[in-house]
């Protein structure tokens, strides 16, 4: 399985704050480990690519599944 995601762009459901900017990324279904310090986004780019992000909405980008996207 391939995951990619392109240009992502989260803010807060009232767009008065960016959360994440400009971030792409491809993983091929192995470990992968995302490293940085607290408040560096990375639970929210998880949330984001698992679609459970709470209180929050995509404003831009591409996820794909093997080629496929899931927005």
């Amino acid at each position: 399985i391939k995951l990619t995601w392109n240009n992502i762009e989260v803010t807060t459901m009232d767009k008065k704050r960016t959360l994440l900017t400009d971030l792409s990324g491809c993983l091929n279904g192995k470990l992968t480990a995302i490293m940085g310090p607290t408040g560096a986004g990375k639970t929210t780019l998880m949330n984001t690519l698992a679609h459970r992000a709470n209180g929050v909405r995509l404003a831009n980008g591409v996820m794909e599944i093997d080629g496929h996207g899931y927005n």
